[in-house]
Protein backbone atom coordinates (compact mmCIF):
# COMPACT_ATOMS: atom_id res chain seq x y z
CA UNK A 1 0.00 0.00 0.00
CA UNK A 2 1.55 3.69 -0.67
CA UNK A 3 0.47 6.80 -1.47
CA UNK A 4 0.55 9.96 -3.19
CA UNK A 5 2.81 13.00 -1.74
CA UNK A 6 3.43 16.30 -3.00
CA UNK A 7 7.00 16.00 -2.42
CA UNK A 8 7.39 13.54 -4.85
CA UNK A 9 8.22 15.16 -8.13
CA UNK A 10 9.27 13.12 -11.65
CA UNK A 11 11.48 16.01 -12.69
CA UNK A 12 15.19 15.22 -12.15
CA UNK A 13 16.31 18.51 -12.38
CA UNK A 14 14.93 18.97 -8.96
CA UNK A 15 16.61 16.15 -7.48
CA UNK A 16 19.87 17.31 -8.72
CA UNK A 17 22.25 18.54 -6.29
CA UNK A 18 22.16 22.31 -5.51
CA UNK A 19 26.17 22.39 -5.17
CA UNK A 20 28.38 23.58 -8.07
CA UNK A 21 31.51 22.70 -6.06
CA UNK A 22 31.16 20.59 -3.12
CA UNK A 23 35.49 19.43 -2.21
CA UNK A 24 37.20 19.48 1.17
CA UNK A 25 40.14 21.98 1.45
CA UNK A 26 42.44 19.59 1.36
CA UNK A 27 41.73 18.61 -2.03
CA UNK A 28 42.43 22.39 -3.42
CA UNK A 29 46.09 22.43 -4.65
CA UNK A 30 46.09 26.23 -5.77
CA UNK A 31 42.68 28.54 -5.76
CA UNK A 32 43.76 31.77 -8.21
CA UNK A 33 41.19 34.20 -7.26
CA UNK A 34 40.36 36.61 -10.29
CA UNK A 35 39.23 40.45 -10.27
CA UNK A 36 38.70 41.29 -13.92
CA UNK A 37 37.76 44.45 -13.56
CA UNK A 38 40.16 45.15 -10.90
CA UNK A 39 43.47 42.99 -11.26
CA UNK A 40 45.32 44.53 -8.68
CA UNK A 41 43.23 42.46 -6.46
CA UNK A 42 43.84 39.35 -7.74
CA UNK A 43 45.78 36.54 -5.92
CA UNK A 44 45.96 32.92 -5.51
CA UNK A 45 46.67 30.19 -2.46
CA UNK A 46 48.85 27.65 -2.75
CA UNK A 47 47.60 24.55 -0.66
CA UNK A 48 50.24 22.03 -0.80
CA UNK A 49 49.66 18.38 1.45
CA UNK A 50 52.14 19.07 4.60
CA UNK A 51 52.21 22.24 4.16
CA UNK A 52 50.56 25.86 5.47
CA UNK A 53 48.73 27.25 2.85
CA UNK A 54 50.28 30.40 1.13
CA UNK A 55 49.52 33.85 -0.46
CA UNK A 56 51.04 34.18 -3.23
CA UNK A 57 50.21 37.79 -4.85
CA UNK A 58 49.33 38.56 -8.62
CA UNK A 59 52.96 39.84 -9.31
CA UNK A 60 54.09 36.30 -7.67
CA UNK A 61 55.49 37.01 -4.91
CA UNK A 62 54.26 34.99 -1.16
CA UNK A 63 52.71 37.29 1.09
CA UNK A 64 53.38 37.03 4.44
CA UNK A 65 49.71 35.98 5.53
CA UNK A 66 47.70 34.70 8.65
CA UNK A 67 47.57 30.68 7.93
CA UNK A 68 44.15 30.56 10.13
CA UNK A 69 42.81 33.32 7.86
CA UNK A 70 44.12 31.15 4.79
CA UNK A 71 42.53 28.11 5.50
CA UNK A 72 39.01 29.67 6.62
CA UNK A 73 39.23 31.25 3.11
CA UNK A 74 39.99 27.72 1.65
CA UNK A 75 36.76 26.45 3.52
CA UNK A 76 34.60 29.22 2.44
CA UNK A 77 35.24 28.69 -1.50
CA UNK A 78 35.00 24.88 -1.03
CA UNK A 79 31.53 24.95 -1.64
CA UNK A 80 30.14 26.68 -3.93
CA UNK A 81 25.67 26.42 -4.24
CA UNK A 82 22.93 27.46 -7.13
CA UNK A 83 19.46 27.60 -6.59
CA UNK A 84 17.67 24.55 -6.16
CA UNK A 85 14.89 23.52 -8.50
CA UNK A 86 14.48 23.33 -12.90
CA UNK A 87 17.21 24.93 -14.62
CA UNK A 88 16.83 28.67 -14.79
CA UNK A 89 14.65 30.01 -17.43
CA UNK A 90 17.66 31.86 -19.08
CA UNK A 91 18.77 28.94 -20.51
CA UNK A 92 16.37 28.33 -22.88
CA UNK A 93 17.30 32.04 -24.34
CA UNK A 94 20.58 30.96 -25.32
CA UNK A 95 21.59 34.90 -27.16
CA UNK A 96 20.87 36.38 -23.89
CA UNK A 97 22.55 33.65 -21.45
CA UNK A 98 25.71 33.89 -24.15
CA UNK A 99 25.48 37.65 -23.39
CA UNK A 100 25.81 37.03 -19.68
CA UNK A 101 28.54 33.99 -19.76
CA UNK A 102 30.78 35.92 -22.33
CA UNK A 103 30.52 39.32 -20.26
CA UNK A 104 33.04 40.12 -17.63
CA UNK A 105 32.63 38.55 -14.34
CA UNK A 106 33.19 40.07 -11.16
CA UNK A 107 35.09 37.84 -9.44
CA UNK A 108 36.14 33.76 -10.84
CA UNK A 109 37.62 31.39 -8.76
CA UNK A 110 39.75 28.82 -10.51
CA UNK A 111 40.87 25.44 -8.93
CA UNK A 112 44.01 23.41 -9.43
CA UNK A 113 42.66 19.59 -7.21
CA UNK A 114 45.13 17.41 -5.92
CA UNK A 115 43.84 14.85 -8.68
CA UNK A 116 44.74 17.74 -11.54
CA UNK A 117 41.40 18.51 -12.22
CA UNK A 118 40.86 22.38 -13.07
CA UNK A 119 37.51 23.74 -12.48
CA UNK A 120 35.97 27.32 -12.39
CA UNK A 121 33.70 29.14 -10.35
CA UNK A 122 32.60 32.52 -12.05
CA UNK A 123 29.72 34.89 -10.65
CA UNK A 124 28.09 37.73 -12.54
CA UNK A 125 26.37 40.45 -11.88
CA UNK A 126 22.46 40.39 -12.10
CA UNK A 127 21.17 43.66 -11.86
CA UNK A 128 17.42 42.87 -12.72
CA UNK A 129 16.76 40.63 -9.64
CA UNK A 130 17.24 41.21 -5.68
CA UNK A 131 15.18 39.27 -3.11
CA UNK A 132 14.80 39.57 0.44
CA UNK A 133 15.49 37.56 3.61
CA UNK A 134 14.30 37.95 7.19
CA UNK A 135 17.16 38.57 9.70
CA UNK A 136 15.48 37.75 13.17
CA UNK A 137 16.27 37.71 16.57
CA UNK A 138 15.20 38.40 20.18
CA UNK A 139 14.84 41.79 20.29
CA UNK A 140 14.54 42.51 16.27
CA UNK A 141 13.20 41.58 13.05
CA UNK A 142 13.81 43.39 10.08
CA UNK A 143 13.18 42.51 6.27
CA UNK A 144 16.83 43.14 3.95
CA UNK A 145 17.27 43.18 0.35
CA UNK A 146 19.81 40.41 -0.81
CA UNK A 147 21.39 41.11 -4.37
CA UNK A 148 20.92 37.91 -6.48
CA UNK A 149 23.90 36.97 -8.76
CA UNK A 150 24.32 34.77 -11.67
CA UNK A 151 27.11 31.71 -11.39
CA UNK A 152 28.94 29.98 -14.15
CA UNK A 153 30.56 26.32 -13.68
CA UNK A 154 33.09 25.12 -15.92
CA UNK A 155 31.80 21.69 -15.22
CA UNK A 156 28.04 22.43 -17.44
CA UNK A 157 26.70 25.06 -19.90
CA UNK A 158 24.01 26.79 -17.74
CA UNK A 159 23.78 29.54 -15.48
CA UNK A 160 22.28 29.45 -12.18
CA UNK A 161 21.43 32.16 -9.63
CA UNK A 162 22.64 32.06 -6.17
CA UNK A 163 22.84 34.79 -3.29
CA UNK A 164 24.46 35.89 0.05
CA UNK A 165 28.17 34.82 -2.29
CA UNK A 166 30.49 36.18 0.02
CA UNK A 167 33.79 37.31 -1.97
Amino acid sequence: IGYATPYFNTNINLWRSSQLLEVSPDEISQLNVNWPQNPEWNFSIQNQENKAPELIHQNKTIENANISLLSGYLLLCSNFSRETGDIAGINKDIPRRDSIINSTPIITFDYTLTNKKHISISIFDNPNFEDTEVNANTTNTETVQTKLFWIKSSEESNLWLTQGVLI
